[in-house]
């Protein structure tokens, strides 16, 4: 039985706990977060750890986990501590030997330095990564979440104007760029799905993975 777990109980970690539930296969599912959620706990093959997300906690909730997927978000420091706690934890684990950290973004094979501010925090846990050999690790990306276009009670997904620029309510939209540039839009649905496929896989990942809907 293969233990999977979830850092980050955010909205996409739900459709991603859906869609592990979904494969029907003897997992454990393991929500590694600072505080319980009640949403998660109703949710069937649930193991809750509670974390400040320092290597010492880190280390114990992941002896027993064989792939570890991060979803937090955040654009300061807190994003590299995790992160480095991660694979700290990971390195020391027995078994925990595969890692998704957290990207959700568009090309970064291309454009590595867009968003700039990502540079410092998502740029700097890349290279940590491809400096180690201990850990087999993807960068998963799906470009924009496909969600924002519905209203609010069609999808976990809260709104987060004005980083997204369509607003449902007021029937506006802002489009940075000039309107040429291609996107690519996926549901959070479908992520959640290619996440927990690619969790349960044994086929070594490449290092970058896009999805699309």
């Amino acid at each position: 039985m293969s233990t999977i777990a979830v850092a980050g109980l955010g909205d996409v970690a739900k459709y991603v706990v859906e869609e592990l539930n979904a494969l029907s296969l003897p997992l454990k599912i393991v929500l590694l977060s600072r505080e319980s959620r009640p949403w998660f706990d109703q949710q069937p093959n649930i193991i809750f750890r509670k974390t400040d997300y320092s290597v010492e906690s880190l280390t114990q909730h992941l002896i027993d986990v064989d792939v570890l997927i991060c979803l937090i978000h955040s654009n300061d420091h807190f994003y590299n501590d995790v992160h480095e706690a991660m694979i700290s934890a990971c390195k020391t684990s027995p078994k925990c030997k595969r890692f998704i950290p957290s990207e959700c973004g568009g090309d970064i094979e291309k454009f590595p330095q867009h968003p700039e501010f990502y540079v410092p925090t998502h740029g700097a846990i890349r290279n940590l990564l491809e400096e180690q050999n201990d850990i087999e690790y993807t960068l998963f990306n799906q470009g924009w979440f496909m969600d924002y276009f519905i209203s609010g009670d069609r999808s976990y997904l809260k709104r987060i104007l004005p980083v997204w620029p369509l607003d449902l309510e007021q029937q506006t939209i802002r489009i940075p760029g000039t309107g040429n540039e291609p996107i690519t839009f996926t549901s959070a649905r479908d992520t959640g799905k290619a996440l927990a496929r690619l969790a349960t896989t044994n086929t070594k990942w490449d290092k970058y993975i896009y999805i699309a809907s």
